[in-house]
């Protein structure tokens, strides 16, 4: 059982290692993307799949049926009919499902693949068995009718490579090969033309999944470009304010900071715009590089900031990271040719403690940053209730 495992493990990583190299690499930023696309496709395609498979297995059913062959040697075939029936019920129902995440989508992914590649080969091996047997009126009646399904199957699965390929595999192979070797001249052409048309079908998919991955690729470049502040690289006011959204959906404690340099407009009325954009640069590499893996940068417009800090409760911790940020900013810095000492203030607000909403946190923030600047600039400042906000 061990050895038939290590066996089975070895064939899908010869399989895996086969298809990376033929097929375009996929780059892991758009993986998340690639997934959920592939879900999407193949949740609207079940219900065809199962269907292609019903009306194969009743063609193949009644060739027999005619044949006078006994009914236990193909009876069992009726258990997987209704098994379709059942998952095409089943899934018109999920389709309305909103979209899992991505454990689960993964999960749903490896077990399509699955599903799609063992069913393809129990068919194929029955037909290639039935074709072997010999004593029809119509022999190849049976392997045409399944080449024609497992095209159909490919072609709806060709999102995922593994599962499209290993189909047409598992699908033409064995009754192209039986009827190659076994067959008369007649069988033999159609043997050559269904393995043709499977490797040229493999050609297909190759080409499809490479424009696949450049479609998905460019989509999240445009996907990057719109939520990025084109000066600074950062996130921008409508991204950030999507993440606190999102941040106040999952219901954790964060804390928003609003962050304002000090003196901007002098250094941009005395030294140029130039100068200005170069501090405005500055100032996100420093914020982007002290936000820390639990936080992120965004640049509002103009000279003003914004830093999201997730997942942090204790109201020391919160007050050190946002001093921390303060003291970041305000480092001697080189700007054309100049040493300068940039300075900013900030102010903070507390999630659910100051609000539970995007306005009410932003209006806390803005309240406890303009304390700051009246109390001295170059300083964080924060509110840690309703009532302060207010």
């Amino acid at each position: 059982m061990a050895a038939c495992s290590r066996g089975g493990m070895t064939m899908r990583k010869v399989a895996r290692a086969a298809l990376a190299r033929w097929f375009p690499a996929v780059p892991s930023a758009i993986a998340p993307a690639l997934a959920a696309y592939q879900f999407d496709s193949i949740r609207r395609q079940v219900p065809i799949l199962h269907m292609i498979a019903i009306l194969n297995l009743l063609i193949v059913d009644f060739v027999l049926w005619r044949q006078h062959t006994p009914a236990g040697y193909y009876a069992w075939t009726s258990a997987i009919i209704l098994f379709c029936l059942w998952r095409i019920v089943t899934w018109r129902r999920r389709n309305r499902a909103a979209r899992p995440g991505p454990a689960e989508m993964g999960r749903f992914l490896a077990g399509a693949n699955r599903a799609a590649i063992g069913s393809v080969a129990i068919v194929s091996a029955f037909a290639a068995a039935t074709y072997l047997a010999g004593g029809f009126d119509y022999p190849l009646l049976i392997p045409i009718s399944l080449a024609f399904g497992v095209f159909s199957i490919a072609h709806c699965l060709a999102p995922m490579r593994l599962a499209s390929v290993a189909t047409l595999v598992a699908g033409i192979a064995p009754c192209g090969l039986a009827m190659l070797l076994t067959g008369n001249f007649m069988a033999q052409v159609i043997a050559v033309s269904m393995m043709s048309v499977a490797a040229l079908k493999i050609g297909f998919l190759r080409d499809y999944h490479g424009q696949m991955i450049a479609r998905l690729a460019l989509q999240q470049q445009i996907h990057d470009l719109a939520a990025r502040d084109p000066l600074t690289g950062l996130a921008n006011r409508r991204a950030i304010h999507d993440r606190i959204e999102a941040a106040i959906a999952r219901g954790e404690d964060f804390a928003v900071a609003l962050i304002d340099l000090d003196d901007f407009k002098g250094l941009n009325d005395s030294r140029g715009h130039h100068a200005g954009d170069a501090m405005l640069r500055l100032i996100a590499e420093r914020l982007a590089a002290h936000a820390g893996p639990d936080g992120v940068a965004g640049r509002l417009g103009g000279d003003e900031f914004v830093v999201l800090l997730e997942r942090v409760a204790d109201a020391a911790a919160i007050r050190a990271r946002m001093d921390e940020l303060v003291a970041a900013l305000a480092g001697p810095a080189m700007i054309e040719g100049e040493t300068v000492a940039p300075a900013a203030s900030l102010g903070f607000a507390t999630f659910p403690e100051c609000g539970r909403d995007l306005d009410a946190l932003t209006r806390a923030a803005d309240a406890a940053l303009y304390a700051a600047k009246r109390e001295g600039k170059g300083r964080a400042r924060g509110r840690r209730s309703v009532a302060e906000a207010a």
